[in-house]
């Protein structure tokens, strides 16, 4: 009789170990860090906005005149017209933020000469070169749109 309760404990706790260890390991694999400490669930987010970078990067114009304006950093970009002396484009689904950031970028890359601004317009020349870039934001449309010409 002792021998049947020795038994049935060892196949209980046998088994209490095997649920624990299958029951976790569905969870576990969401949770999992690897050595630098990134989870699977940021390293998918940073591969998705990677591969929103790109898609800017794919719709933008391998022109010249288009590489003298910054990329911007949305999925939403359009460009509407490409040629050796005119390039524009459209962003949708932008906010003012994404506006401003993108107008501090033009200021980076030298946009910094005989600017006009105001809350949703910038237009200035390129310090020390031959281009001038106007880009306009439209709160009602929720976009911003901007285009780069030679200098008059």
């Amino acid at each position: 009789m002792r021998m049947k309760k020795s038994l049935c404990l060892l196949l209980v706790m046998l088994c209490s170990v095997s649920l624990f260890a299958c029951g976790s390991s569905s969870d576990a694999s969401t949770q999992t860090e690897d050595a630098e400490g990134t989870s699977e669930a940021e390293e998918e987010e940073e591969t998705s906005s990677d591969s929103e970078s790109t898609k800017a990067q794919e719709d933008w114009s391998d022109s010249e005149i288009a590489s003298y304006m910054p990329r911007p950093d949305s999925e939403h970009v359009e460009v509407d017209r490409d040629e050796d002396d005119y390039f524009s484009f459209t962003v949708s689904e932008a906010t003012q933020s994404d506006f401003e950031d993108y107008i501090g970028s033009c200021e980076y890359m030298g946009f910094t000469k005989d600017v006009e601004e105001d809350g949703n317009h910038y237009a200035a020349s390129l310090d020390g070169g031959d281009y001038e870039i106007d880009i306009t934001y439209t709160a009602s449309t929720e976009s911003y749109e901007g285009y780069i010409v030679p200098k008059k």
